[in-house]
């Protein structure tokens, strides 16, 4: 290294830092100052219900928002604290891989590897709202880490089996967590099977003695599926999709899969793949770092990819894939002009994202109806304009025409005593009994993202009575439509 280089170091250090300090800073506000998306709320309602599993996800993430809510409150800051903590884990675990894959740099290689995360759209986003990904992204580090230092010690020494039992145990969370923890499991195992160099370790039975912790850790979400006919497994696996997934094809799925998955995770770190030669000249943790990050990513992307061709998916189901270029990208990166494009792009879309998400939705401003921000804004007067016109039109209870309207009151209200009605399966359907309202009169909460129409029939009389408009800066941002039903008749989901 040239003497001006090791001059630079200490300010291209020190700039890190400060970077690194202003997406934290963006960070907090977004975290506090934005209202809760309605999936948040959804989980927020689950911290509350505590039980083995739940209809759309296994339970740890719920079980460590109950926690947050006990300690911190049920307001914003406990809904949101969990993602705070696990974003600490995840830095933890790149600090772990950097001093590994730049041992005479650790620091240097670890800022890297931060700023890439909180500069890459949906990863800052994912660690910073609670959608479950905030959790799924800090076990899944440290699965991969411990399965790397596993793969790359002797396997007859102690310090191996310990760091596969390590990373058993936090794939097990993480399966715990979400389902898609499973491509680790399956990266990993594909790793050992197709690479005759760790053949040897196929003889252990400590192996399979890992795999089973990893799979008994299951027990909760096992016995509530069983308990429950299986309810969560068949709606991953075929209910979502209207079918199986496989029996059709979608040119334009897989076209905005692919055009999200490239612009919210950062174009740049994607570009990163055409500098995978620099692996070539790492060290022996780096090059076994790389090589199961290419199984996890591989078998990730080859799930996803053949589904999005048949069905609409998240882009954010690629996480895991994307994850794997951040832990590699001291290398990829480095300190190069894909590095600081990175950051200028993370740093624009990080203030977009907060002010588009605390102050006003940005479409709006080109006249486009965003009604994925628009429904976080004005819930104090959703909820003030619904309980008036209870009280006035003396119903028996309220209700709404979707699930996710139901936990957004939930949150703000602070009710529990509101039922989902819509025909849309969800964790509600296990809470309410809504045979106990036959013959009651409601309050129904429409949300414009609902259909009023498949309620008509589940009431003798349905009448618009009022609507509630969401304004921001003289622009209405969402709608919202409360109806009075008369003799609520159950129907079958």
């Amino acid at each position: 290294m040239s003497p001006t280089a090791d001059q630079n170091r200490p300010f291209i250090d020190r700039l890190l830092l400060v970077i690194i300090g202003v997406f934290m800073a963006i960070k907090l506000i977004l975290m506090t100052q934005s209202g809760l998306l309605d999936d948040e709320a959804y989980y927020w309602v689950w911290g509350q219900r505590q039980q083995l599993s739940y209809f759309d996800h296994p339970a740890l993430a719920a079980w460590l928002m109950s926690a947050m809510q006990a300690i911190f409150g049920d307001g914003i800051v406990g809904a949101r604290m969990g993602a705070l903590f696990t974003f600490a884990g995840s830095s933890y675990f790149l600090w772990r891989f950097a001093a590994k894959i730049r041992p005479q740099a650790p620091l240097r290689a670890f800022l890297i590897a931060e700023v890439v995360l909180l500069a890459s759209p949906t990863f800052f986003a994912w660690t910073t709202i609670v959608y479950f990904d905030h959790l799924l992204i800090f076990l899944c580090l440290g699965a991969m880490y411990y399965y790397t230092l596993y793969l790359d010690t002797d396997s007859d020494e102690r310090t191996s089996f310990k760091s596969l039992y390590m990373a058993a145990g936090f794939l097990g969370l993480a399966a715990l967590t979400k389902y898609s923890a499973l491509f680790v499991g399956i990266g990993f195992a594909l790793v050992v099977l197709c690479s005759p160099r760790y053949w040897h370790k196929l003889k252990s039975p400590h192996l399979y003695l890992a795999a089973l912790l990893a799979v008994a850790m299951q027990a909760p979400t096992f016995i509530w599926n069983v308990q429950n006919d299986f309810a969560s497994f068949s709606f991953h696996l075929y209910d979502r999709h209207s079918g199986p997934w496989w029996q059709s094809y979608a040119a334009h799925y897989f076209i905005r899969y692919f055009l999200y998955t490239v612009i919210l995770f950062g174009p740049f770190l994607l570009l990163s793949l055409f500098r995978i030669r620099r692996l070539r000249a790492e060290n022996s943790f780096t090059h076994t770092a790389a090589y199961l990050i290419l199984f996890v990513s591989g078998t990730t992307m080859a799930f996803l990819l053949s589904m999005v061709m048949t069905v609409s998916s998240h882009w954010y189901w690629t996480d895991l894939a994307y994850l794997g270029l951040v832990i590699l990208s001291p290398v990829l990166l480095g300190i190069g002009w894909l590095l600081w494009a990175h950051i200028v792009l993370g740093l624009v879309a990080a203030i977009l994202v907060t002010i588009n998400y605390c102050v006003l939705p940005l479409a709006a401003l080109i006249g486009v109806h965003d009604v994925e921000t628009g429904k976080t804004f004005g819930w104090d007067q959703v909820v003030a304009a619904t309980l008036d016109a209870e009280t006035r039109l003396d119903a028996d209870f309220i209700a709404t025409s979707r699930f996710k309207t139901v936990a957004q009151f939930n949150f703000h209200g602070q009710r529990r005593d509101i039922y989902e009605l819509s025909p849309q399966p969800s964790q509600f359907d296990y809470w309410q009994d809504l045979e106990a309202l036959a013959g009651k009169r409601a309050i129904i909460l429409h949300d414009e993202q609902a259909n009023i129409d498949k309620l008509t029939g589940s009431f003798e009389t349905l009448k618009l009575v009022e609507e509630v408009s969401i304004q921001r800066y003289g622009f209405e941002i969402y709608r919202y439509q409360l109806y009075f039903g008369t003799n609520y008749k159950p129907a079958e989901k």
